[in-house]
């Protein structure tokens, strides 16, 4: 929650939701008052909207306030006071006249990056100041830390330690301090969630005789006591010359020669490790030991208790010498720590104990007791991060997933060149498969909004169409029938429309996608043709390539017509029912080209409580649209390098994992799997002015390891027995083959085991390859290996 006031000289303090804080940065007026700031123009900067992100009203403590000027005849201050404020939680930081504030802000992204730091749990607000050449950051203040406190933290600690050097400016220590509202095109990054929490306890923020004190009742502002800002400046001078005011490190405490856990939730610490490390970059070189082991830390004590010396019994010294080793992790013991657990460290865990699901289920994303689909990031890109606003938690994976086909629908005339150096126009069909009563319907509402301006011109064209049909019928069966009108694009098509007239509705869609939303799957059965002969699997397969389709009527009112699949939809099925409707069609290319989303029930404590909803504001359809209509103007050929060199990258990944696994199944779900993320990707790229973020990335990177979580988990077994026939023909070996050895194997048992799956007899490079991969280690014995 925040503050804000209309201008410099309005001192009533506002409530700021999510909304209005877009209404302020998209208006109009406000950009051009910022143009014309940065024009020359007086006055303009102090009649733009301002916010107070450090401190909000105290209403109860201002009406006392304004009772007592009552009761006392005194002349009442106005509410935009720093006596009338208590905390947000969150500091603000400005650096003025950088020259590039998005260059500043790249440098500070990407050191964040390659730390392993996950600003999504501390960062609420990025964006170049009206000025034009300053950034303006709004970060998450540590508890127990005055303003002046965290500025220095983040000035002198943390900036530094992501590789970057900039000073801030001195005077936003005032918890009451103004911020300029920037433009909506000038906002770098948004995390809405932090922005706009809920306000903290107030007493975990000393701002000193800021907050608690009761105000003096005076008929005349100048009589106001000491400046609480030059307080606070001296506060800070005084950290910044005074070494005890900061935390000192420590010898490393606990004792490390104690015994701990050997795993976390059944998953090897070893393999965490070396999971992370692999998240992090790879083992580090002579000059990067320190700030490697650092980040390690700062990751692993969320799974350590917190604990310097259980931190430093598992983590490797990568050649650091000893005492300095203690010494780094207790530094990063010393940190202020977070509620939430990274981002990196969720990935490194998801990873872990995907690995150690091959050698226990035999299957690389197989389902088991306790198995988890991958995190939804915690910072989603625009306007994905709205629309998933009013879903309970355990829905908003499904929702982020679902919404595609619906937005996808108003892509026409466009293509995107995907890293094979071919284009494809990008076609969403997605299944939500849930048990019963789970919360299917929560896709709904998102769906809804998002197609709310299509179904009004699907309402003009309609009634143009009825209204000439109308005109056809007047007239006798011996005259000429009245052409039918141009432009009758329908988009939005019923769940148990026919064979015909879905042609119908392909031919004259001038190029659109056409959309469908089914309650169930097996109204896909209603594509049939008069011969009852089902033609689903077909129109599926061609719907993913925007393939040719069509039918051939000898009648002459007949429908005949030849047309390309241009048609996005969403279904929800139960897990029995969607293997039931999908099961002959597993090896033909229908499931892989269908993406999928789950809701997980919460099996905890929190089993019975009913989840909460909520409603999208009337103002919500227009703050789309705006993300909307970037999707209708786009045509042509797209090309996103970063997109490509994403695809590449994570394919890549996907190789590695499905090669470690040696299942083929996954290599091959992975494929089209990959594609459908790039398409998503697009889609949010295009819609966020051509801009490709860490945000975009990340969601991408997630929807499509998630998709490939949902499609082993529920069609794993059809799959497998599906390809069993083939597995003669396959160079690889069968899934999880490291799983079906003993503890203890020799080279021998090997060799037998891959004859006895139809495999080249030599085990020599598999061997090697799961001794690089860190799955086996050499035993005591000749030709004796060991699973870790």
């Amino acid at each position: 929650m925040v503050n804000y006031v209309n201008n410099s000289f309005d001192k009533v303090l506002k409530p700021c939701d999510a909304q209005q804080f877009h209404t302020l940065t998209s208006s109009e007026q406000t950009e051009k008052l910022i143009l014309g700031h940065r024009a020359g123009e007086k006055n303009s900067k102090a009649k733009l909207p301002a916010l107070t992100y450090m401190g909000v009203l105290n209403e109860a403590k201002y009406k006392d306030y304004l009772r007592r000027c009552e009761e006392q005849g005194g002349s009442p201050l106005g509410s935009r006071r720093a006596e009338f404020m208590q905390p947000t939680g969150l500091l603000m930081l400005d650096f003025d006249h950088v020259g590039d504030a998005r260059a500043l802000w790249t440098q500070i992204y990407k050191g964040a990056s390659e730390r392993g730091f996950d600003l999504g749990q501390c960062m609420a607000l990025a964006h170049v100041t009206p000025s034009g050449d300053g950034l303006r950051l709004v970060v998450k203040r540590d508890e127990g830390k005055t303003i002046a406190e965290g500025q220095y933290h983040w000035v002198q600690e943390v900036l530094p330690w992501l590789g970057v050097e900039a000073k801030s400016d001195d005077v936003c220590k005032d918890i009451s301090r103004l911020s300029f509202a920037p433009m909506k095109s000038e906002i770098l990054y948004f995390n809405p969630s932090l922005l706009f929490a809920p306000l903290p306890d107030a007493s975990d923020y000393p701002d000193g005789t800021l907050w608690g004190a009761s105000p003096v009742i005076l008929s005349n502002a100048k009589d106001l006591a000491k400046s609480p800002a030059k307080s606070q400046r001296e506060m800070l001078h005084s950290v910044q010359h005074d070494n005890t005011a900061m935390p000192a490190s420590s010898p490393l405490g606990g004792t490390e020669g104690g015994q701990y856990p050997t795993d976390y939730n059944g998953i090897p610490y070893t393999e965490i490790v070396r999971r992370l490390e692999a998240q992090l970059g790879g083992a580090p070189s002579r000059g990067a030991r320190n700030s490697f082991i650092f980040s390690m830390a700062c990751n692993l004590r969320y799974i350590c208790n917190d604990d310097a010396a259980w931190v430093a019994s598992i983590l490797p010294t990568y050649g650091e010498d000893p005492q300095k080793h203690r010494q780094t992790i207790q530094s990063a013991i010393n940190r202020p720590m977070s509620r939430n657990m990274p981002e990196t460290m969720k990935r490194a865990l998801q990873v872990s104990a995907e690995s150690v699901e091959v050698s226990t289920s035999h299957s690389p994303l197989g389902e088991q007791e306790g198995a988890v689909p991958p995190a939804l990031p915690s910072v989603l890109p625009e306007p994905l991060s709205m629309l998933v606003s009013c879903t309970p938690e355990v829905a908003k994976p499904a929702v982020a997933m679902a919404v595609f086909p619906s937005l996808g629908a108003y892509v026409s005339e466009t293509r995107f060149v995907y890293a094979d150096n071919r284009s494809y126009e990008p076609a969403f069909m997605n299944v939500l498969v849930a048990e019963q009563s789970a919360g299917k319907s929560s896709v709904n509402a998102p769906i809804h909004l998002i197609l709310e301006d299509i179904k009004k011109r699907d309402v003009v064209a309609l009634g143009r169409e009825q209204e000439w049909k109308e005109r056809c019928a007047s007239i006798s069966s011996t005259q000429d029938k009245p052409a039918k009108p141009k432009g009758l694009v329908v988009q939005i098509l019923p769940a148990d429309m026919t064979n015909a007239a879905f042609v119908q509705r392909l031919a004259d869609a001038e190029g659109h996608f056409l959309y469908t939303q089914m309650d169930e799957i097996e109204l896909l059965n209603c594509l049939k043709t008069n011969a009852s002969a089902d033609v689903v699997s077909a129109v599926l397969r061609l719907a993913f390539d925007c393939g040719e389709y069509g039918q051939v009527r000898v009648a002459a009112n007949a429908v005949n017509a030849l047309v390309n699949v241009r048609w996005n939809w969403n279904a929800s099925s139960t897990v029995q029912r969607v293997r039931k409707f999908l099961h002959r069609n597993i090896a033909d290319g229908t499931l892989s080209r269908l993406s999928f989303c789950t809701i997980i029930e919460d099996r905890g404590e929190g089993r019975r409580k009913i989840p909460k909803y909520a409603e999208f504001s009337d103002a919500s359809a227009q703050e789309l649209l705006p993300y909307l209509d970037k999707l209708k103007v786009c045509k042509g050929k797209l090309h996103c390098p970063e997109a490509v060199a994403w695809a590449e990258t994570l394919n890549e990944e996907l190789i590695d994992f499905s090669d470690e696994a040696e299942d083929v199944t996954y290599e091959r779900l992975a494929r089209r799997a990959l594609l459908m993320g790039f398409f998503r990707a697009m889609l949010l790229y295009v819609m966020n002015g051509m801009q490709w973020t860490r945000e975009i990335e990340d969601f991408a990177t997630w929807s499509v390891k998630y998709d490939l979580w949902c499609k082993m988990r529920f069609f794993r077994d059809l799959l497998h027995k599906d390809i069993e026939g083939e597995r003669s023909a396959l160079q690889r070996g069968p899934v999880g083959l490291l799983g079906m050895l003993p503890k203890e194997f020799t080279r021998e048992q090997v060799r037998d085991l891959r004859i006895a799956q139809g495999m080249k007899p030599d085990p020599r490079a598999m061997l090697s390859h799961w001794k690089l991969r860190g799955l086996i280690v050499v035993g005591e014995a000749p030709n004796v290996f060991i699973r870790v």
